[in-house]
Formats: structure tokens, sequence, C-alpha cells
């Protein structure tokens, strides 16, 4: 029942990996914004205070702002916590249950007090994790106080990339990248082709409705192998569905056809109960 057990997680390297065949893994690059063809891309923010430093492709002006935020969780997630943390640091490396995004935890998370007590290594933080699961089991949630970069409001209407394009090996699958990205942006749309030129009838008439609505929001060209690799099957393993798929707050909202049935109204008032801004 720990955060990380023997029973369920192996130590690989400097990372705590699940027992299973693991999915093929890219590096994560921070790349500096750049203008391609009148569609402004923009990269992924960091995950980790370590990245703060310098990216594999540029420095950052301004280191960003951190933040302390409480996770709070009522019931485990298959009777774990559903996060997988980097040997000695803290620091959670991957998402290991789905809905792990849905209560508030991101990869990057530096574990810093479980249910009030501070923890200052990964043995704290198994045997505080221990401790709470019992607790849990009596009726009292789980609180993780959890430092975070702190992602500043987005207001813009653009395009992003996942990877730089350059071929390489992914540091996490792909799958946690998306949910890392679903908790780090309040509105994004996984469409066929750009904001532009969309590559089918319903991402095109899923764009016009975002337009209409004045809400900001960040899209992703799903088909675009390239710097997007493998997004497409983790988007349709995440919802079951095909694409186009809106998400906002870290939850889907709706897909391509679920969009063309609600109205401007309606739309907008769905995504701005979850957060959206214009």
């Amino acid at each position: 029942h720990n955060l990380v057990s023997s029973d369920h997680f192996c130590q690989t390297g400097s990372m705590f990996c699940p027992k299973r065949a693991r999915a093929p893994r890219l590096k994560l690059c921070l790349l500096v914004s750049t203008i391609v063809a009148g569609t402004n891309f923009v990269s992924l923010p960091p995950f980790a205070p370590n990245s703060l430093k310098q990216s594999k492709v540029g420095r950052f002006a301004e280191p960003q702002e951190v933040e302390e935020v409480c996770i709070e969780m009522k019931d485990t997630l298959n009777g774990k916590v559903g996060v997988a943390i980097q040997s000695g640091r803290r620091t959670v490396s991957r998402l290991a249950h789905k809905d792990a995004a849905l209560v508030g935890w991101r990869v990057g998370d530096v574990i810093v007090a479980v249910n009030g007590k501070p923890v200052k290594d990964n043995e704290a933080v198994k045997a505080a994790v221990a401790e709470a699961l019992d607790e849990q089991l009596a009726g009292k949630p789980m609180k993780f106080q959890v430092r975070r970069l702190k992602t500043p409001i987005d207001r813009s209407r653009s395009m992003l990339r996942m990877t730089p394009g350059t071929g390489g090996e992914l540091t996490m699958t792909m799958i946690d990248l998306t949910q890392s990205l679903l908790g780090t942006f309040q509105v994004v749309l996984f469409m066929e082709g750009t904001l532009k030129a969309p590559n089918s009838n319903l991402s095109a008439l899923a764009v016009q409705a975002l337009m209409e609505t004045g809400l900001a929001f960040k899209a992703i060209d799903c088909d675009d192998e390239k710097y997007n690799p493998g997004v497409k099957a983790a988007v349709e393993e995440l919802t079951g569905q095909r694409l186009p798929q809106l998400f906002a707050g870290g939850r889907r909202v709706a897909n391509g056809q679920e969009i063309q049935e609600l109205d401007k109204s309606s739309l907008t008032e769905k995504l701005s109960s979850r957060g959206a801004v214009q």
C-alpha cells in the first residue's frame, strides 16, 4: 500500500518504474517560442524545479515562480496514491494511475509534507504515505503538500508542440506528458491539423466553436508526428474515442460531435466553470 512499494515498483537507475514493459520514452525538451507559418507555436513549461537552470535548446530569461499546492485525496487510486517518485528526490516522475492528474498530481511535483508532516527524503515519504493510507481507511482524507512551478495565466489561442522534433527519446511516456499538459493549461484541444489549416471537418468546426467563445485555449496537431509523436494514440487511449477531443481543467469536455451539439453560451459556460479565461 506504499506510494512506491517493492510489490509494484522496481528501482532502475535513478527512477522508480513499474514492473511491466515500459512504453517508448522521448526526451522532453523546452523550446523557445517561435513563429511558424504565421501560427504561434509555444513550448511546454518545465515540470521540475531543477529545469529552471537551462533547457536543452536555450536559457530562460527569468526563473519561474514556485508555489506550494495541497492535493487532497478522499479516496485512494486502487489502494495507492497513483504516482511514482524519483529515487532520492521526492519528485513525481510519472503518473502511475490514469486518474492521478484528475486529483491534482503533476509530473515534477516535489512532495514536502504528508498529512501535515514534513518529509525530507523518499524513505520519509513512503513511511508517511503508509501511515496516511491507514488513516484513510478510517475516513481521514490524505493531504499532500507539494511544490511546483507556477504557470502564468496564458490568455492566448495558439498551437503547442510536445517535443523539439529532433526524433530523440522522451524521458517520460507520451501519456504522462499529455496528462501533465492537461494540468498546465486550462483548455486544450487535440485536433487534426493546425488552427489555420485543420485536416478534418470536425477539427475545423471545433476550432470555430472555440474561437467564437473568445476564451483562451491551446491546440495540438495530433497529425504532426515530427513534433507530437504518439500523442494521437495517447489521447485515444485516455478517452477511448477518436479526435478531436476537448479538455478543460484537466478533464475531458467533449469530442468533435459533442462540441457541435453545444451552443456558444453552453460551451462558454462549461469551459469557464473549469477555469477558462479570456
